[in-house]
């Protein structure tokens, strides 16, 4: 890319170990890179041997050894990336990058104008750890922008997210999760989509005698439902306005990431989408967070926005390159 060229505003990037499960994530990627007229970054990250020894031979067989790794790789990725763009006739680059897989992921996702991460984890029991253990985990808690978290057991067609199931919170900055969901969908004319909101019970009371349920009385608990159903009706009402198809649901009860998940397996939800908030991307606050139990409990892809940088300060979505900036302002 010529350093002086405008970044595009709707790249997606998909990193790649060189397994077929991560692999899998391409289909839908390239297919949502061709809807959105957006370039396909292919990327792979080396990290570093840790020789056991000293000396100059250890550190040229080393050295050595490394460079023919990243040329595999190197190769590998320009064969895939040939093959995706001749199928799908997409742009597709691709890079192989050196250090630390999450934080390199990360920094090349805000210096390439990226706004969409896809990537591919195991799915036999929820969502399993993908890579070297903890890669998708660390970089879910890094990214700022939206990433799409594929099941590696599912033989999902091309890119056919029909039914969506956004859950929202009632705070008006979770509402930012609606574009990039609009963007992952199908199309307006084939997607059905299901704005939930779970309203908790008030928390239990802690006394040195113990521990002891709230009481609220049932028509204030009716009072609550009515207010969500409002706040529902009233998002729902601005997506019918440009022809999408949508229904609101309220849920009463504690376990919210729960009730989420077994919502969307009644559903049959094809995707479900969730906003997450974070100091920095989602770093601090997705660990244990309802965003980060519906990732792990769920049945189906998921998207996880972090909320605070989905928008710049003209409504525009899907920021990529200044993605961080645009949050780090809104934390000033």
């Amino acid at each position: 890319m010529n350093p002086t060229s405008p970044v595009p505003s709707a790249d997606i990037l998909v990193p790649l170990d060189g397994s077929a499960l991560a692999e899998e994530a391409l289909p839908i990627a390239a297919t949502l890179a061709r809807r959105r007229h957006a370039r396909l970054h292919l990327v792979s990250v080396q990290i570093p041997f840790f020789p056991l020894g000293s000396g100059l031979e250890v550190a040229d067989l080393t050295e050595k050894a490394e460079q023919a790794i990243h040329e595999g790789i190197r190769q590998h990725l320009c064969t895939v990336a040939q093959r995706i763009a001749a199928s799908y006739g997409v742009t597709v680059t691709s890079a192989v990058l050196d250090g630390a897989p999450a934080p390199r992921l990360a920094e090349y996702a805000r210096s390439n104008g990226i706004s969409l991460i896809v990537m591919t984890t195991h799915g036999r029991s929820g969502f399993s750890r993908f890579w070297l253990g903890s890669v998708a985990d660390q970089l879910l808690r890094r990214a700022t922008v939206p990433v799409l978290l594929l099941r590696g057991d599912e033989r999902r067609g091309l890119g056919t997210f029909q039914s969506v199931l956004v859950a929202l919170d009632g705070a008006p900055d979770t509402e930012a999760v609606l574009e990039p969901a609009a963007a992952v969908a199908t199309p307006m004319e084939g997607a059905e989509w299901t704005l939930l909101r779970v309203v908790e019970p008030p928390a239990p009371i802690v006394t040195p005698a113990g521990v002891y349920p709230a009481y609220v009385a049932p028509e204030l608990l009716e009072q609550q439902q009515r207010d969500a159903t409002a706040y529902l009706e009233t998002v729902a009402g601005r997506l019918r306005a440009r022809g999408l198809r949508v229904t609101t649901r309220v849920l009463l009860g504690g376990a919210v990431a729960e009730q989420i998940v077994e919502f969307a397996r009644e559903q049959r939800s094809d995707l479900i989408a969730v906003g997450t908030r974070g100091a920095h991307g989602m770093e601090r606050l997705l660990v244990g967070s309802v965003a980060d139990k519906v990732i792990r409990g769920a049945g189906q892809p998921v998207l996880v926005v972090p909320v605070r940088s989905v928008r710049d300060s003209s409504g525009a979505p899907f920021t990529g390159a200044h993605a961080e900036a645009v949050a780090t302002g809104a934390r000033a």
